[in-house]
């Protein structure tokens, strides 16, 4: 089946959503880019799935690749009403929860598809697979949450994990076939506010002839598998980098004891840890690393962001607060400010090969490092 394009209308939907891109791509994130946009086939049925890093990730998504049907929690909002002092109207000091309004008014600009969090309905599912036959792509995250830890693995933990795997399997029963499965990683430095939308070649799960007794089984396969290749497409950038050197250095250290860095000394594990993460093809480095300048750039952010921190406090020398950097990120809401050290680190602890070839550069320089 030929893939029909997705006209853009003159309308009040379409209009709040180009200022909704606009918006994120000049307000929100300094740089943007997409890597891989060819990997999407021409026709045929898509699911792309990928990794919650941010809240605003669909706009992301949107601004790099296309408006698709985008399955989204139906209660969202209410993530950033409480920040903001809820929405709704005082009437004889009655405040009114319009939450599901605010809900139903993006769902329908963004072209999203509500689901409860903690297992689809019925009725949630049969809008998805319709829109899925309608537009033959639609976009979820297998996570079902953002975030928390840093890592791309930190599941939702009260949902069924194997909700992903569950879902490929409804939709591909309704459209009688195997679809493209096509990962993509959203990937930021959280200190310079870069990010990159990666996208990975398309695979097939296929779901025909699974008996029953071994649907389980299957699904958790299939989420393993998904997983495995959102990752192989998330963008290593400075923050974790510099993260994972630090926090490398300081894991067999004293809490109670005062310790001080050379920042030159970081500077040269920086530039020595690029080059060897280079040399290493199945690791996605950003590119620009290479060039001194930005590295220069990217140590100057990280430095002034630590000493925000008070991961490196600046009294008699540059001395390290041990018990910062080794605190565990704390689940906030919205604005997300619990990005921490440690949630650095986590972002790219799952890549394979990547903290080996750091923690060998940081043995290199440990006790020059760190004093």
């Amino acid at each position: 089946m030929e893939k029909q394009p997705i006209t853009k209308k003159i309308s009040v939907n379409n209009l709040l959503y180009q200022l909704a891109i606009i918006w994120f791509n000049t307000c929100k994130i300094k740089k943007l880019e997409v890597e891989g946009k060819e990997n999407i086939p021409n026709e045929g049925y898509c699911i792309f799935a990928g990794n919650h890093a941010r809240l605003l990730d669909p706009l992301a998504f949107y601004s790099k690749v296309q408006k698709r049907p985008f399955l989204a929690r139906d209660d969202f909002i209410d993530d950033i009403s409480p920040k903001l002092g809820g929405f709704g109207p005082r009437i004889n000091k009655k405040k009114y929860d319009v939450n599901w309004v605010v809900n139903s008014v993006l769902n329908y600009v963004f072209d999203s598809i509500p689901v409860r969090r903690k297992g689809i309905k019925p009725t949630q599912l049969k809008t998805a697979k319709r829109k899925f036959k309608e537009k033959e792509s639609i976009v979820f995250f297998p996570m079902g949450t953002r975030s928390t830890t840093g890592s791309i693995y930190d599941i939702y933990n009260s949902s069924d994990e194997r909700t992903p795997g569950k879902l490929i399997d409804s939709l591909q029963r309704t459209i009688g076939g195997p679809a493209y499965i096509i990962p993509f990683a959203l990937s930021y430095d959280e200190i310079i506010n870069y990010g990159t939308v990666s996208i990975g070649n398309p695979f097939h799960i296929l779901t025909e002839g699974v008996k029953v007794n071994d649907k389980n089984l299957f699904y958790d396969n299939s989420v393993e598998k998904i997983m495995e290749k959102i990752g192989k497409q998330t963008k290593i950038y400075s923050d974790s980098i510099l993260s994972t050197i630090i926090t490398n250095a300081c894991k067999d250290l004293d809490e109670t004891e005062k310790y001080h860095i050379n920042t030159d000394v970081l500077s040269n594990a920086f530039e020595d840890s690029v080059y060897a993460i280079r040399e290493n093809k199945e690791i996605n480095l950003y590119k620009s690393l290479e060039e001194k300048g930005f590295r220069e750039k990217c140590l100057r952010k990280f430095i002034e962001w630590t000493w925000e921190k008070g991961i490196i406090s600046y009294i008699e020398g540059n001395i390290l607060n041990i018990k910062e950097i080794k605190r565990w990120p704390e689940r906030k809401k919205f604005p997300k400010k619990d990005v921490n050290m440690l949630y650095l680190y986590n972002k790219s602890k799952h890549i394979n090969g990547l903290e080996g070839i750091i923690s060998q550069v940081t043995n290199d320089y440990k006790s020059s490092l760190i004093y």
